[in-house]
């Protein structure tokens, strides 16, 4: 399985939550061949250095699957979305689930 994770941080701005959930969700949403669409709000975290507010991922069967996805008119509309915001408040990472056992 391959996830991806959106790592959102307090930089972003002072209306966060509402482009969170008017925005930025539904646009995850509409992304095809996606297993899985889980939202997560930080309660707490280790170091303040992070200062993560929320965390979004996306799940895939396998990297195949993502490219597709990423391919698509959504994923490349989600791709739009992430650079227009220019990196400021938002980390993007990829992962493989089960790649160490």
């Amino acid at each position: 399985m391959t996830v991806v994770t959106f790592l959102i941080t307090s930089e972003i701005d002072e209306n966060a939550e509402s482009y969170l959930t008017d925005t930025f969700l539904p646009i995850l949403r509409t992304v095809p061949g996606a297993t899985d669409v889980l939202e997560m709000r930080v309660l707490a975290s280790t170091t303040e250095a992070l200062r993560l507010r929320w965390q979004f991922q996306l799940r895939f069967d396998d990297e195949d699957a993502m490219n597709t996805a990423f391919a698509s008119t959504e994923g490349r509309n989600l791709s739009r979305e992430l650079m227009a915001r220019q990196g400021k408040g938002v980390e993007m990472l990829t992962a493989e689930i089960g790649c160490c056992a």
